[in-house]
């Protein structure tokens, strides 16, 4: 399935606002990022060095949580930089039926 970034954040632009959300509560879900670049890995630490925290994330709750669509980079900088919050565009799970084939099926999980 493809996952498309753009089409997803003009979804989010058009039915949610931007919210501001605690970088910490963030972090236990950066475990869900993509399996061909880990945290922590050379290649993820080189693109987080380059992250534009200026950039909302998009997240998507979940039933316990909440899952990071798009923006595990910029989290895992704001971390380091010790940022409190970054602005983000929260969508519910049940919301994605109008936007479900741009989304990977573990997102739904």
């Amino acid at each position: 399935m493809t996952f498309s970034v753009p089409e997803f954040a003009a979804f989010a632009r058009k039915h949610y606002h931007l919210r501001r959300v605690n970088v910490r509560r963030l972090a236990g879900y950066l475990r869900y990022s993509h399996p061909d670049e880990p945290v922590g890995s050379p290649a993820f630490l080189a693109r987080a060095a380059l992250a534009d925290l200026s950039c909302p994330l998009l997240l998507i709750r979940v039933h316990k949580g909440l899952r990071i669509a798009d923006g595990c980079h910029r989290t895992y900088a704001a971390l380091l930089a010790r940022r409190r919050y970054l602005l983000a565009y929260v969508v519910p799970v049940a919301d994605l039926e109008l936007c479900a084939p741009l989304l990977p099926a573990e997102l739904f999980a």
